[in-house]
């Protein structure tokens, strides 16, 4: 799931589709539909819905991001700290 192998498309590699999610998640809260077209169209992923489930998965238990009572995923506080950090490092 994570390493990527020679039979699938490096772009659609969930440590590739988790950057982009980060990226998109830090401009906003998404739900997992608005997050699901937001790959489609900007990025133009064609990921099936179980690849994008496995790579929330994997931000998920690594604690990137965190689901709200109202479904909408976003980063956590850590991560938002860390990523201005490594903004101003870069």
């Amino acid at each position: 799931m994570i390493l990527p192998t020679k039979y699938e498309k490096l772009k659609e590699n969930s440590l590739i589709v988790g950057a982009h999610i980060i990226s998109f998640l830090k401009a906003d809260d998404l739900s997992l539909n608005d997050l699901y077209h937001l790959l489609q169209s900007r990025k133009k992923l064609e990921l099936d819905l179980i690849m994008l489930i496995d790579t929330l998965s994997f931000l998920f238990l690594t604690e990137i991001i965190e689901i709200d009572s109202h479904n909408l995923i976003r980063l956590t506080n850590e991560t938002k700290q860390n990523l201005h950090i490594a903004e101003k490092i870069i």
